[in-house]
């Protein structure tokens, strides 16, 4: 085993995979890389405690980063973007990989944005989920997790039978994510719909303080008589319409929650 490497400042292309971290590692640090033209980008396997940041990952065949039983991590400010070769093409793939911090991450033209499989209590905020050809973020049998701040448009297609939405989580074969929250996100446009939870999950972050998420095909129309920025009429989420976004907001939400929430 080998802990508390650096990898960074290179350029990577041509080769099975870009950087691959495995065994029962910690403390890594993949950063500052530009890598292309491979079949996977970044991959961690039983590696805690690791950093990949401000990598430009593009034209990879499979996922621009996977984490697999990878607990602890930070993953930011890295570009990940036209990766759409095979069905199974993500911007980032978690699997059974826990108690990660995924920010201000771009994904962009993959096939999905993000996939998140057997993996709870990892917080998403502040990523850029866009023009992926089939879906923006698939979540299943993930848990605990929140997702803020995120900005998620232009994903996914006409066709509900090829195209996930912009945020899933469904039965499908594993089964949908429970009880995680989604609060403060900007839902822009995303086909067949913004949002699809057959599970029970959080759609605002508890009060009107913290505020529920924007969605395009509801915000614009919706009644505001007391003009405190938040629909007066709770948004219900398809395909079961029993779990509401309480405190949807009416214009894009361009500020962070304040102290305690979520």
């Amino acid at each position: 085993n080998s802990n508390e490497n650096t990898v960074e400042r290179n350029t990577i292309s041509n080769i099975d995979r870009g950087v691959e971290v495995r065994n029962i590692t910690y403390g890594n640090k993949i950063k500052i890389n530009r890598i292309s033209n491979v079949d996977s980008g970044i991959y961690l396997i039983d590696s805690d405690e690791s950093q990949i940041s401000e990598n430009d990952i593009s034209n990879i065949k499979s996922s621009g980063i996977n984490l697999l039983r990878s607990d602890n991590c930070v993953i930011q400010d890295n570009a990940i973007y036209n990766n759409a070769a095979i069905l199974g093409s993500y911007g980032i793939y978690l699997h059974t990989s826990n108690n990660n911090n995924i920010t201000n991450n771009r994904y962009d033209s993959n096939k999905f944005g993000m996939r998140i499989h057997a993996s709870n209590s990892n917080k998403f905020v502040g990523n850029i989920v866009e023009n992926n050809t089939i879906g923006g973020i698939h979540i299943a049998i993930s848990d605990l997790n929140i997702f803020k701040e995120n900005t998620i448009q232009n994903n996914g297609c006409n066709n509900p039978v090829t195209c996930s939405y912009g945020i899933e989580s469904s039965v499908g074969v594993y089964g949908p994510g429970n009880n995680n929250i989604f609060y403060r996100n900007n839902l822009i446009n995303n086909l067949p719909g913004n949002a699809y939870d057959e599970g029970v999950n959080q759609w605002d972050g508890g009060s009107a303080t913290c505020g529920g998420n924007y969605w395009s095909n509801y915000s614009p129309a919706c009644a505001d008589v007391d003009n405190n920025g938040i629909c007066d009429i709770p948004f219900a989420i398809p395909p079961l319409y029993t779990t509401n976004d309480n405190f949807p907001f009416k214009d894009l939400i361009t500020t962070p929650p304040p102290a305690g929430c979520p």
